[in-house]
C-alpha cells in the first residue's frame, strides 16, 4: 500500500532480498542483497536514491551505502542492526532457525 501511494509522486522500487518472497529459496548473502539493491536503483535509471531499509533490509541498505555509495543519495533504516554477530543477535538467529521458510505464493493474501 505504501508503494502505491508513493508511486504517483517518486520513482519506487522494492526488493526482495535472499530468503525473502520471490527469493525465498535463495540463500541469504550480504553480497548478493547489496548488489540487488544496487541493480534496483541502477533500475530507475534516475542517479542517487533514498535507500530505505527495514530490519534485515536496513542491514543490506547499510552494506550497499559503504560499497555503493556513489549511487546514494540518502538513507533510512529502520529497526536495523548494524552487525549480524556476536551475542546480541544470537537469540535473533536461533529464533530464524526454527521458523520454517514458506514460498511467497503461499503468504499471497
Amino acid at each position: 500500500m505504501q508503494l502505491a501511494a508513493l508511486q504517483d509522486e517518486f520513482p519506487v522500487v522494492a526488493v526482495d532480498l535472499p530468503g525473502h518472497g520471490e527469493r525465498s529459496a535463495q540463500p541469504w548473502s550480504l553480497s548478493t542483497a547489496t548488489e540487488i539493491i544496487a541493480s534496483a536503483v541502477d533500475s530507475l535509471d534516475r542517479g542517487p536514491a533514498l535507500v530505505v531499509g527495514h530490519s534485515l533490509g536496513g542491514y543490506a541498505s547499510l552494506e550497499f551505502t559503504r560499497r555503493c555509495p556513489e549511487q546514494l543519495r540518502g538513507l533510512i533504516l529502520a529497526g536495523a542492526s548494524a552487525s549480524t554477530r556476536g551475542l546480541r543477535a544470537a537469540p535473533y538467529r536461533w529464533v530464524a532457525r526454527l521458523v520454517p521458510r514458506m514460498p511467497a505464493d503461499r503468504l499471497a493474501w
